[in-house]
């Protein structure tokens, strides 16, 4: 009863052995198919009982061979595949380092505009990437975007001051009776000038360069000459009321331009721009 028994076992680990056999010569399926049917082969077998001396141990080696084989195989691809992912992911985020480091020297707008179809040119093959690599490479594009934003910010600040110091320095020129060069100046800022200077000597109807003066510094809270804080006092309680009864906002820009068209200018005003040059400079 015993043989028989074990001669029946024999049979069915033989039968495994095959299946197992055909499951790794089997074209149709994929590694991770074949994995699996492996294991459930791997199971069924530990279910099954002894099939005598020499001859069970036989089987086993026979059978753990050809899963040992096949599973090396598939560790090993899996590995080929890993440090593919990692090699790749690395030639990438080198290129994104490398624009990030160029990122660093540019101070034009045109500069950075480069850099970003250098940065939307780079082939972003990432179905063949690890999910990891995947997730470096989205960290390292996240945090380049940003420096994207933050140096195209300071780039814009830096031009707006710079235009911002050419501009009092013009218009301190025209304080003593110059004709200084426009043409470095934004459009916007030389109408400005050109209305001002089409009119006489802060002798606009609507504007006093004086009164603009004050509500300036109000705007920006910064102080005025002490000679002058009744005077601000009352500018500064009509402007409430203008804002309270009309919903009038006093913007500092806008403030600044209509400051600039007050009038020509003359050495009287050289004390006007030295007030309110340090609120924008």
């Amino acid at each position: 009863l015993i043989i028989a028994e074990q001669l029946s076992n024999k049979d069915v680990k033989l039968a495994i052995l095959e299946r197992a056999k055909s499951t790794i010569e089997q074209d149709g399926l994929k590694k991770p198919e074949q994995a699996e049917k492996l294991k459930q082969l791997q199971t069924q077998w530990k279910s099954i009982g002894f099939a005598g001396r020499n001859v069970d141990n036989d089987l086993w080696l026979r059978f753990r061979k050809i899963n040992d084989e096949f599973f090396n195989e598939v560790k090993h691809a899996q590995n080929e595949k890993r440090e593919a992912s990692k090699q790749q992911a690395d030639l990438i985020i080198a290129e994104l380092s490398s624009i990030k480091s160029d990122l660093k020297e540019v101070d034009q707008l045109a500069q950075i505009k480069e850099l970003e179809e250098k940065f939307d040119d780079i082939k972003l093959e990432l179905d063949a990437l690890l999910p990891n690599d995947k997730k470096r490479i989205g960290k390292e594009q996240s945090n380049l975007k940003n420096e994207f934003e933050v140096t195209s910010k300071r780039i814009q600040q830096d031009q707006q001051v710079h235009q911002t110091q050419i501009l009092f320095e013009v218009l301190e020129q025209l304080t003593q009776n110059q004709q200084p060069d426009l043409t470095s100046l934004k459009k916007q800022w030389q109408d400005v000038i050109k209305k001002g200077q089409d009119l006489k000597a802060n002798n606009n109807a609507d504007l006093d360069r004086e009164e603009l003066t004050l509500k300036l510094e109000i705007v920006a809270e910064v102080n005025s000459p002490e000679e002058l804080i009744e005077k601000r006092q009352e500018v500064q309680m009509a402007m409430l009321s203008k804002k309270l009864e009309q919903g009038v906002v006093f913007d500092k820009n806008q403030l600044l331009s209509d400051w600039i068209s007050a009038g020509a200018w003359s050495q009287a005003d050289s004390g006007y721009i030295k007030r309110v040059k340090p609120i924008f400079v």
